[in-house]
């Protein structure tokens, strides 16, 4: 897994062509975009010292959204690994605040599915166009997206399920 820092300066400043140009830089070749899939995380710098959650801050939920009026990729890219954060925080990013709370063992979503269903249906047509123009394979698509779903299920609905 490969960490992408993005500085407080481009969140700060909406700036997303650090991140842009990382992206079409791993696109240039096939056999790396192909390695890339699905292996990268973020980590923000500059919020150390801050004591809030990354998600309670407002810059950086305000960052992650607007990335997505940039059609970056994050489908594509982001891991769906247990312990990579980068997807939870875009999603954190499309859902009204007032349904994230933070609680002492952690996180507390009061999710609906329109909530999933909405982050879903804006971020799939970026990944499909984003294929679509890399000449990837659909079956790699479709491999993404049930990466994604299963990450979703298992973070949001396997401990209910459980109890």
């Amino acid at each position: 897994m490969r960490l992408l820092v993005i500085p407080k300066e481009d969140i700060v400043s909406c700036n997303y062509s650090r991140i842009i140009n990382h992206f079409n830089f791993l696109s240039r070749n096939s056999r790396i975009l192909e390695e890339k899939c699905q292996s990268i995380d973020v980590s923000i710098f500059g919020y150390d010292k801050d004591p809030r959650e990354l998600f309670e801050i407002p810059e950086v939920m305000k960052w992650f959204r607007k990335s997505i009026d940039h059609n970056i990729p994050w489908f594509y890219f982001l891991s769906t690994g247990e312990k990579d954060a980068g997807l939870l925080l875009l999603l954190y990013s499309t859902i009204d605040n007032k349904k994230i709370k933070k609680v002492t063992n952690g996180i507390f979503l009061l999710l609906e599915r329109k909530d999933i269903m909405n982050f879903l249906m804006i971020n799939y047509p970026i990944l499909n166009t984003f294929m679509e123009n890399n000449g990837l394979d659909i079956e790699l698509n479709k491999k993404i997206c049930k990466n994604i779903t299963n990450k979703l299920e298992k973070q949001f609905f396997s401990e209910s399920l459980q109890q």
